[in-house]
């Protein structure tokens, strides 16, 4: 299948080193882009556009996903209770990574973190720094 990143937002300089591991050169990789509430800017959309392509949906993994989840801690916590589906909580500069079925997380901050949320039960996941 490849290689899938779900890259949790911040801001493009800070978020360099996830774009480089994303695009590593060979082709042109495709994205799910879902704007902000912040209203992304149209010239960063574009931006997006164009270096990478659009995908509207995969359907690949069935997660209840929060990014920025440093801000929205009880608000997704909350939400989360008596869900059957797993919730993927992923702060500011955090990227979710699949490859071929394995899973890991990466950050450009090490103070950042990512949480699965499954039966009521957070766990801390192992991030990789970048």
């Amino acid at each position: 299948m490849g290689r899938i990143v779900a890259i949790s937002s911040g801001h493009m300089d800070d978020l360099y080193s996830i774009h480089a591991y994303f695009v590593d050169g060979s082709k042109k990789k495709h994205v799910l882009f879902i704007p902000t509430a912040s209203e992304n800017s149209e010239s960063y959309i574009q931006s997006i556009e164009e270096g990478y392509g659009l995908v509207k949906g995969l359907n690949l993994h069935e997660y209840i996903y929060c990014p920025h989840y440093e801000g929205r801690v009880d608000s997704f916590n909350h939400m989360m209770q008596g869900k059957s589906v797993p919730g993927l909580a992923l702060e500011t500069n955090t990227a979710f990574v699949e490859n071929n079925g394995d899973i890991w997380f990466i950050s450009t901050d090490s103070s950042k973190n990512v949480y699965t949320i499954k039966e009521g039960k957070k766990v801390k996941e192992k991030i990789w720094k970048l």
